[in-house]
């Protein structure tokens, strides 16, 4: 019996160890698993191109998202695949510097290229044939586009050095829509989705300026905004009494009230030059930041805290979400179009 209980108490010994020896290594494992998966979330891909110069634009066809443009400073190129594949979508467009890209959400065929030289250009066969519509048009350097959602023939173009100006008949014919706005650099335009009458432009020297009647009148709404350097605006579609302003010096400054007042948010954000800006659709307190020399940035709150999620990524220019699936993201770089899903 002695002995019998030696062995016991041994083999007892010996089962907790392994359990305990089990614990320890699916811990182990766990945390691998945890880690791959965090990095799998944050990491980006080069998609197969294009291969046209610094990536300036993205649009996404909201009814087909595998189908995005690219706007480069050389070329219009399109996919169908996500990225796979690319091709070279210019005829009537020739070689400008695109900065610009929009889709009417109703006739996604039918989008609209923003120039550094050649103004407004439009495509009714989803970019294989575009045509310049420019009438009206005074300055033809056109840095900035925005699409009425719910009257998709007007449409506002902002200009660099003349301000805005407005279409009402789908670019056929260009208006002036400066009272109060003057001759502003203008970079960035967003519509209030509600309230479409209702927008936003950034400038390049006077910060934001908002209009309430579709563009016949500005004012600047900068109460707070430290840097008056306005590169991209994204307004929450859920809420678009919150917005956000990506600034050229001073990070990325939040407004919950349309702009009356904001506040910088910039806690875990390295780089203050912020170049671009996206929302996530189905989740709007999360949003991605994309600046000139610290790649893209992601926070999940709303602006209040940011992390780097910039594996294999540099200096991006431009951002698009996949409107039906937001975990799939694309950017713009000066190599090409990097994608992560």
């Amino acid at each position: 019996p002695p002995l019998f209980l030696c062995h016991s108490a041994r083999y007892g010994a010996v089962s907790s160890f392994i359990a305990w020896l089990a614990q320890c290594l699916l811990g182990v494992l766990c945390l691998a698993l945890a880690a791959g998966q965090a990095m799998a979330a944050t990491t980006w891909v080069p998609t197969n191109g294009p291969f046209g110069g610094n990536i300036q634009a993205l649009a996404i066809d909201p009814s087909t998202p595998a189908t995005l443009y690219a706007g480069t400073t050389g070329d219009v190129f399109k996919s169908t695949n996500g990225g796979a594949n690319w091709s070279a979508v210019n005829a009537g467009l020739g070689s400008t510097y695109v900065q610009a890209l929009t889709i009417d959400p109703s006739t996604p065929a039918t989008l609209y290229a923003g120039t550094g030289s050649g103004g407004v250009f439009k495509s009714t066969d989803g970019g294989a044939n575009w045509s310049a519509v420019n009438a009206g048009l005074k300055n033809t350097y056109v840095r900035a586009l925005a699409i009425d959602p719910t009257t998709p023939a007007t449409l506002y173009a902002g200009t660099w050095g003349n301000g805005v100006f407005k279409s009402t008949d789908g670019g056929a014919n260009w208006s002036v829509a400066n009272s109060g706005l003057g001759n502003a650099y203008v970079q960035a335009l967003t519509i209030d989705p509600s309230t479409p009458a209702t927008l936003y432009a950034g400038t390049g020297s006077g910060g934001v300026f908002k209009s309430t009647d579709g563009g016949a009148n500005w004012s600047a709404v900068n109460a707070g905004l430290a840097s008056t350097n306005v590169q991209t605006l994204a307004i929450d579609p859920s809420t678009p009494a919150t917005l956000y302003a990506g600034t050229g010096s001073g990070g990325v400054f939040k407004s919950t009230d349309s702009g009356a007042n904001w506040s910088a948010v910039n806690a875990g954000l390295a780089s203050i030059t912020v170049q671009t800006l996206a929302i996530d659709p189905t989740a709007p307190a999360t949003l991605y930041a994309g600046t000139y020399d610290g790649g893209v940035f992601k926070s999940t709150n709303g602006g209040a805290n940011w992390s780097a999620v910039n594996s294999g990524l540099g200096n991006t220019s431009t951002l698009a979400i996949d409107p039906s699936t937001p975990a799939t993201l694309y950017v713009g770089t000066g190599v090409g179009v990097f994608k992560s899903t």
